[in-house]
């Protein structure tokens, strides 16, 4: 295997390493230890997100296990970003996404607007403007 293909995993194995480090070395004087713990988990899966080694995703449930489970913060405060509806409408917006590209509406809409909507590049504003106003009322907003 060549280092290029390599590299990424090595990479990641040494954030892991560097954050097992962190998570067992005594506190300097004065800093909580929480504060070690927290930079562990942070190093961690800055290094996981940075060489894609996992998915985006499990690497964000990775950090929030680890940020519980070694007592970087409360569960509380860890979660606390889901309570924000900020995040349920971007969650909503992707669920309804991956559905227009899973069915194939997005391509049906685009085929629709090239075919009645085609002459000037006025026209097919006019036909991106209507459809994005039909579609305001299926998309969350907050």
């Amino acid at each position: 295997m060549r280092l290029s293909r390599r590299l990424p995993r090595i990479v990641a194995v040494l954030a892991a390493a560097l954050a097992l480090a962190l998570a067992l070395a005594p506190s300097p004087a004065g800093t909580p230890p929480e504060l070690m713990r927290a930079g562990a988990v942070v190093v961690l899966a800055v290094g996981l997100w940075a060489t894609a080694v996992l998915p985006e995703y499990f690497t964000a449930i990775v950090f929030f296990f680890f940020a519980i489970i070694l007592g970087a913060a409360a569960p509380d405060v860890v979660l606390s970003g889901f309570r924000s509806g900020g995040v349920w409408i971007v969650f909503g917006g992707l669920v309804i996404a991956l559905a227009v590209k899973e069915t194939g509406l997005g391509d049906r809409i685009a085929r629709l607007l090239t075919s009645r909507f085609r002459g000037s590049y006025l026209t097919v504003l006019y036909g991106v403007v209507i459809v994005t106003t039909l579609f305001d009322f299926v998309v969350p907003s907050a």
